[in-house]
């Protein structure tokens, strides 16, 4: 987690990982990375799933079971923009 994810809202660091996510998705993968990128992808759609799993009370959760799988949504990104750069888009 950044300085910066620190300061932000669970919902802002979710919508982050979501733009990022949805950048990928519509991005060229290097062939030669195209395993590890759609390994990372999924993870990351698989993260912000669980955020809004909790949101919507499909599982029970605290304030800081929120922080902590947005958190975990904005690390996957932050690992999605490194492999795929051209997923991090505008801040």
């Amino acid at each position: 987690m950044s300085a910066a994810s620190g300061l932000a809202s669970p919902a802002s660091l979710v919508a982050q990982a979501q733009k990022t996510c949805t950048r990928a998705m519509s991005l060229d993968w290097p062939e030669d990375r195209d395993k590890v990128i759609g390994e990372a992808v999924t993870n990351l759609v698989r993260a912000v799933g669980r955020y809004y799993d909790l949101c919507n009370n499909v599982v029970p959760a605290s304030a800081g079971a929120l922080r902590t799988a947005a958190e975990n949504a904005a690390g996957k990104a932050a690992e999605v923009i490194r492999l795929l750069p051209g997923a991090e888009g505008e801040k």
